[in-house]
């Protein structure tokens, strides 16, 4: 249901998985292409000396072996990894410890008199490492991240249509006290209070800004959440007036805030906290594609502040789309103060702490998501010029 890949959800392959796999057909590709290159640029060079490694091949005079190795290899992995799934590390070992056997036995018994010869042989011994290393690190511990957390999410889920169907309409039991309601308040209380301290936190550097307008967006790294923006600047409005259209007309943002493709409440718990979907567009001119995600969120006025806090969770209303990945937002707030001198402005503040998902670069994050506020920072300000004008 959730486990931030669709296709595991459904159970096809996993998108790390696939990415796997793709990478040994790249290994056993590289290194034809590198034998080929070694044979056609040899002194006989060309077909014949192809038609020779191949037809009167010997261990010491012919690479070809090492081309068959690597086919080996490649198509026992993807029997046992694609066709199969198996989700054990015991297949790619034996293949791994196979290869570099073969390879250390052709280095130190056939001896070599060409240079390019170990250019194909330090490619095909590396080539298989990574690939143990990937499969060991990457692939296998993540699909066993995505399966506890479908387990736990069709949990969440059957529990709640549960707890749904025990409360009907004339119920004397308000549905705000179901335990799905009060767990909803908690984690929405728990982003509410994380985020109060990054408000109340001096440390951040100024990672971008807009010199037009003042708009600054600045960053941190935070040893619990990793990298964390703060976009922020200066509003013609009063922090009250621009809460009710900001904080409570939600589904509405759409019209202004061009950072937002959909955004719609999925369900009100209580006068602070309600569950939201949002989409948003497209960074980097679709370098980094559209994400979703399902947030809860709390609102609450605390000190000077008017702050809309929330962070990732699930709702049956809205499981993941199958064209569309679905980002995580940890702990993140709106926050509003009014100037202390000039009552008709206010300070707005947007605090990011977001999880992007998919295989992209962190360089490429960070500029997108750098960009993505200064854009809404720019949307919300022209939006505030149109309240006023009505």
């Amino acid at each position: 249901m959730v486990s931030n890949d669709p296709d595991f959800d459904q159970g096809r392959i996993s998108t790390v998985r696939r990415t796997f796999c793709l990478f040994l057909v790249f290994d056993f590709g590289l290194v034809v292409l590198i034998w080929l290159i070694f044979a056609i640029g040899n002194k006989k060079g060309g077909f014949p000396e192809l038609e020779r490694q191949v037809k009167k091949y010997t261990i010491k005079d012919s690479l070809f072996d090492v081309v068959l190795v690597s086919a080996a290899r490649v198509t026992f992995m993807l029997l046992a990894y694609a066709l199969f799934r198996l989700r054990h590390w015991w297949m790619i070992a034996f293949c791994t410890l196979g290869s570099c056997v073969f390879l250390i036995y052709k280095v130190v018994f056939a001896g070599s008199t060409h240079p390019m010869d170990y250019i194909v042989l330090l490619s095909s011994f590396i080539l298989a490492w990574i690939e143990t290393w990937f499969l060991d690190f990457k692939v296998l511990p993540q699909e066993r991240k995505l399966e506890q957390r479908k387990i736990v999410a069709e949990t969440f889920q059957s529990l709640f249509l549960e707890i749904e169907d025990l409360i009907t309409p004339h119920s004397e039991l308000d549905k705000s006290t179901s335990p799905i309601d009060r767990e909803y308040k908690r984690l929405g209380k728990e982003a509410f209070d994380a985020c109060w301290q990054l408000l109340n936190t001096d440390d951040w550097s100024i990672e971008k800004e807009n010199k037009e307008n003042g708009d600054v967006v600045f960053a941190r790294k935070d040893p619990k959440f990793g990298k964390i923006f703060k976009g922020q600047g200066i509003m013609d409005i009063s922090a009250e007036a621009l809460r009710s259209d900001v904080f409570d007309k939600v589904e509405e943002a759409i019209s202004w805030n061009a950072t937002q493709e959909e955004c719609k409440i999925l369900r009100v718990i209580d006068c602070q906290t309600k569950i939201t979907y949002d989409k948003s567009t497209e960074a980097l001119g679709g370098a980094v594609a559209s994400r979703d995600f399902v947030n809860v969120r709390h609102i609450q006025k605390k000190g000077k502040y008017h702050i809309s806090a929330g962070k990732t969770t699930t709702h049956p209303a809205a499981p993941p789309r199958k064209d569309t990945i679905r980002g995580e937002n940890k702990p993140g707030c709106y926050a509003m103060m009014t100037l202390d001198n000039e009552p008709n402005k206010c300070l707005f503040i947007w605090i990011v702490n977001v999880d992007l998902k998919g295989w992209i670069p962190q360089y490429l994050i960070d500029q997108a998501m750098a960009g993505k506020i200064l854009d809404f920072l720019s949307s919300l300000r022209k939006h505030v010029e149109d309240i006023r004008q009505v």
